[in-house]
């Protein structure tokens, strides 16, 4: 191989691993849209995105509310 040819793949090759984690990344999103989904009504959404389902105390709302079973909000 050329020197050039070299120089041209050693610049690409950070490039294509920073590209493959992204896209191993992104491969979660569509678990977070299912978890938002299934949220009982449009007013709640599960805000934390790494444990999404309900917590010991309730549903978190997107406006940071917890609502127990009984849809009353936690003092």
């Amino acid at each position: 191989m050329s020197e050039q040819t070299v120089k041209h793949l050693a610049w690409k090759k950070p490039v294509y691993i920073a590209m493959l984690v992204f896209i191993l990344q992104i491969s979660h999103v569509p678990s977070l849209f299912s978890a938002v989904n299934s949220a009982k009504d449009d007013d709640e959404a599960i805000i934390n995105i790494f444990s999404p389902h309900d917590t010991e105390l309730g549903r978190v709302s997107k406006k940071g509310v917890i609502y127990n079973r009984y849809n009353s909000t936690l003092g």
